[in-house]
This record gives structure tokens, sequence and C-alpha cells, in this order.
């Protein structure tokens, strides 16, 4: 693995970065055959398995965001508040937003499913007869093998409420930062239109 994907910790941990889609060739040294590519998705998910971490999902929503306000830095930092290239950003801010919104509400479905499939795969074990056909008929309905391990579950449902968390955080912080920015565009306008007030008494 290259070392600018690995980060050691003071701890003697490691911070992993990997992407879905990098690809990672492995060798072993006792049988050539048994060398395989495998990608950075399957990687991630092996090295949780082996050493019981959560795999932190980065979420794509606040990459689109972040570049955003960063497009919005740059027009202020070169005095653009007004015209076509801010309001079309703007735009796309807010299209992001609605976006990211819905991200959340997909995430939250998904952490209540996965509530739904734990609290049936224990029904299993139940001694109430009817309790254990309606949790096979949940886990029916849900395409889940009766066989998936609870510590599974509760692994996957804490990588969900965690990459969440830091949705639901970073959004709020790059919304107040855009409020910001509105803030100033807005303030300009208002000098603007104070300059050219007074140049008509002027006259």
């Amino acid at each position: 693995m290259p070392s600018h994907q690995v980060n050691k910790l003071n701890d003697g941990n490691y911070n992993i970065f990997i992407k879905k889609k990098d690809f990672f060739y492995f060798t072993n040294s006792d049988d050539a055959t048994k060398n395989k590519f495998m990608t950075g998705n399957i990687v991630a998910k092996q090295l949780s398995h082996d050493n019981q971490h959560l795999v932190l999902h980065k979420n794509q929503y606040i990459s689109k965001l972040d570049q955003i306000i960063k497009d919005f830095e740059y027009l202020s930092l070169k005095g653009v508040s007004t015209g076509q290239q801010f309001s079309d950003l703007k735009k796309q801010f807010e299209k992001q937003v609605h976006e990211t919104e819905k991200e959340l509400s997909v995430l939250d479905e998904k952490i209540s499913c996965l509530n739904k499939i734990i609290s049936a795969i224990d029904g299993l074990s139940s001694d109430d007869l009817r309790k254990v056909e309606t949790s096979e008929a949940i886990l029916s309905d849900l395409k889940i093998d009766k066989s998936t391990k609870r510590g599974d579950l509760n692994k996957t449902i804490e990588e969900v409420k965690f990459e969440r968390q830091v949705l639901n955080e970073q959004f709020h912080d790059i919304v107040e930062k855009y409020k910001t920015y509105q803030g100033v565009k807005e303030n300009v306008r208002d000098r603007e239109n104070d300059t050219i007030k007074n140049k008509e008494v002027k006259r």
C-alpha cells in the first residue's frame, strides 16, 4: 500500500485512506497463482473486518459543497460579488443543499432499516412462535439472510451513524460559511448603492 495513503498515529495505530475505486495488487510469495487485484472498497472492508475498526466513509456531498465554498472564496478575493458567475454559483449551492438534505434523510432511513433488521435477528431466538414468524417475514421482505451476524449489523449501523453525524456537522458548518459570503455580498451592494446616491446628491 502506498505510503501516502497510510498515516501512523502517536498511539501506534494507523489511519488508512482508500478510495473505493482504487486498485491494489496483492502478492503471495508461496503461490503466484493466488496473486490478485482488489478494489479499494474490498480492501477497506477486509481491513475493517480483520482489525474490528469502523470504515469511515467520506460523503460525496461534502466534497461538492466544499468546492462551491472555495469558489465563493475565490470570487470574494477577486472582489466579485455580483453578476452571472456569482448568481450561477448561488444556484449550484442551493441545489447541493437540497441534495444533501435528501442524503441525510436517506441515511436516517438506512439507520432505521438496520435497527429493524437487528430487531428481527433478535426475534429469531424468541420463544414466541409468532414473533419468530414475524421476524422471518421481515428478513425475507428485506432479502436478509437469517444467518447474518448481529455483530456485523451493529458495526454497520455505527458506521452509518458516524457518516451521518459528520455529514450533518460539516453541512451546517458550510451553510454558515455560505451565509457569511451572502452577508459580504449584501454589504458590498449596499455600499455601492450609497456611493451612487451620494454622487446623485452632489450633482
